[in-house]
């Protein structure tokens, strides 16, 4: 900077002591040397020392300190210069200035307006804010980002212990209020309503008019509810236990709004298997249960879409529109949703409600209508510092649930809900917008296939090599998931020993698995599962549970003659002596009373009922005999 330059911006006769400058004891420590030594080069140059001098003398950068000086002579927001306020760190990024005498310590009338004025880069953002405010239920991620911002610059300011951040909300629930009247101020003068219009659509109903079934919202959400439920001991007696989470899963019908299958889940987490059998039960024909409770029963009006139509037939959506959680995207369920669901699926954003905006607001009609005033329901905090609310008056301790009894309740609750009148069908039940569209002569999709696909829905498919070993006399069999499996019809089929057939296991029983001959797709011979898995019936998640459990306590061995039934036992003692949950004894499959099951053999099998007539079966073993 030549003197002409130094002349224009600092006159004869400027008083340095009269500059406005930060107070130091705010500052954050990590910056008073910085600031003490471009302060020292600020005052260098006003006296006449050039830049290049004053930077190399305090070890100021030339361009840094180049730019201080120009700042230093412009007006601040306040209409005084910056002055040695200039020299702050992180001035140009909104680091601020140090509190003036006027920045509030506590809440008073307009201390939110003062706070703002300190910082006008932030204040341009908040006043610029046109997006949604966040409500009960309903968040802001966009509000979210302005609040992160403006705290962050006040704690980078060393502000924390003054207003608004001193407070229980710090500043949140100031800033929702300071945007809220700027935009009651908009709507009086005739500005609109100050908010943002949607910029994107969410929702398919958006772009078309969707008719019953083309578009189906799957999802789950966790009861609000801390329960217990009770578990019979080795010795009989009957001991509570707190149950963890409780899942429920529903699909329903964004246009009647009608619940096309609903389950319960028990645990902190559900997986792919109960994914496919919610969408089976949805393609499977109802039929009302006998409910356990006395005063509980269906009422007149009691209906589920899944009832089959004239033809026998049972209407299947055309899209599942869900998010993309684990259990959604598995290997295993999309596979089975693409190949046996038919139709589309539709894997949305997780945590986003408004792309599936019908399933959320069934949720919450769900939990206020009626699991919330199941014993130990409450209601969420929905602000910082808040506690639940307790919604039922019943205590958990002493209103034990029954898993059975929680089915009928949820199916004859379901069941009746398609006979009241919804607000968002014209005051019309779902069974009627339903029906209506049907006797309109609307189309729905269906297919004769539905039953084969409903048991392919609940299977698991992959390729299984036969195994064998003739010189150490081990039949041909297959192993799987930690089991052997075996059928006397391959007794002496050694010329099959490491060829691959296509195979299927149900999920309601991992003991026997199906093999298909590989060109034709017809069944080739069915496997029984060997001890210590032949005896107890148990599912696939049940047997993969099991095998975790069992050989973490030491306990799978070759002498056990019946896994399952030692894993149920397993898992009652670790939930008697409370090291695990309740909801680990229902996920287990264990009966409420303990009891020994009676080991079973493997069923034989007839040879020539599972033996093919054509293919690589060889019987050159038997011409001898």
């Amino acid at each position: 900077m030549n003197s002409t330059c130094r002349d224009l911006l600092y006159p004869e006769g400027e008083d340095l002591l009269l500059w406005p400058a930060p107070d130091l004891q705010a500052m954050p420590e990590k910056y008073r040397p910085i600031y003490m030594a471009r302060a020292d080069a600020l005052r260098a140059v006003v006296s006449g020392t050039s830049i290049h001098q004053a930077a190399s003398h305090f070890g100021v950068n030339r361009t840094t300190l180049s730019s201080i000086c120009r700042r230093s002579v412009e007006l601040h927001a306040d209409g005084r210069p910056w002055g040695f306020r200039a020299c702050v760190p992180n001035t140009k990024k909104g680091f601020a200035l140090a509190p003036s005498a006027e920045f509030p310590a506590a809440h008073a009338p307009h201390a939110f307006e003062k706070v703002l004025a300190s910082f006008p880069e932030v204040k341009d953002l908040v006043d610029r804010y046109s997006g949604p405010l966040p409500r009960r239920g309903s968040p802001s991620a966009k509000f979210n980002r302005l609040y992160k911002r403006l705290k962050k610059e006040l704690e980078d300011a060393g502000l924390s212990h003054l207003y608004p951040l001193n407070t229980q909300t710090q500043g949140r629930r100031a800033l929702i209020t300071y945007v809220y009247k700027r935009r009651q101020v908009v709507i009086a003068a005739g500005g609109g309503d100050g908010t943002e219009a949607p910029s994107a659509l969410t929702r398919l109903d958006q772009v078309v008019s969707l008719m019953p079934l083309e578009r189906v919202e799957f999802d789950a959400h966790h009861i609000d509810v801390k329960t217990t439920m009770l578990v019979h001991t080795a010795k009989g007696e009957v001991v509570s236990r707190p149950v963890g989470t409780i899942w429920i899963l529903v699909a329903i019908d964004v246009c009647t709004r009608v619940i096309l299958a609903w389950l319960l889940v028990y645990g902190p987490s559900y997986k792919r298997f109960p994914v496919l059998r919610l969408l089976a039960k949805a393609l499977t024909p109802w039929r009302p249960r006998q409910p356990t409770v006395a005063d509980m029963h269906y009422s007149s009006k009691a209906w589920m879409p899944s009832l089959v139509d004239a033809h026998g037939l049972v209407h299947r959506a055309l899209m599942i529109a869900m998010d993309n959680a684990k259990a959604h995207h598995a290997h295993l369920s999309m596979g089975n949703i693409h190949d046996f669901q038919l139709g589309m699926a539709n894997a949305g954003r997780a945590h986003s409600p408004q792309g599936r905006a019908f399933i959320e607001a069934l949720f919450k009609t769900l939990e206020s209508q009626v699991l919330r005033y199941l014993a130990g329901g409450f209601e969420p905090a929905r602000e910082r510092g808040e506690s639940a609310r307790p919604v039922s008056t019943k205590k958990a301790e002493q209103h034990p649930i029954d898993p059975v009894a929680m089915d009928d309740l949820m199916d004859v609750f379901v069941a009746n809900y398609h006979g009241v009148d919804h607000s968002g069908l014209q005051n019309r039940t779902p069974r009627e917008a339903f029906e209506s569209y049907f006797a309109a002569g609307g189309w729905f999709f269906t297919s004769t296939n539905t039953a084969t696909d409903v048991d392919k829905l609940t299977e698991i498919h992959f390729y299984a090599t036969i195994r064998g070993y003739r010189r150490d006399g081990k039949p041909p069999h297959v192993r799987w998931k930690g089991a052997t499996y075996r059928a006397s019809a391959l007794m002496s089929h050694w010329d099959l020993v490491g060829r691959r057939f296509p195979a299927a296991v149900r999920f309601s029983d991992a003991r026997q698995m199906r093999l298909f001959h590989p060109e034709t797709g017809e069944l080739f011979v069915v496997l029984e599962a060997l001890p210590p898995w032949h005896a107890t019936p148990h599912t696939l998640e049940v047997r993969e549970r099991a095998l975790i459990y069992l050989k973490q306590a030491g306990q799978l061995r070759e002498d056990i003659e019946d896994a399952v039934a030692a894993y149920h036992e397993h898992t009652r003692q670790q939930v008697i002596e409370q090291k695990l949950p309740a909801n680990h004894f229902i996920q287990a499959g264990a009966p409420i009373a303990p009891s020994k099951a009676t080991p079973r053999k493997p069923v034989a099998q007839d040879p020539s009922t599972y033996t093919p007539s054509t293919g690589w079966v060889s019987f050159r073993s038997k011409r001898g005999a």
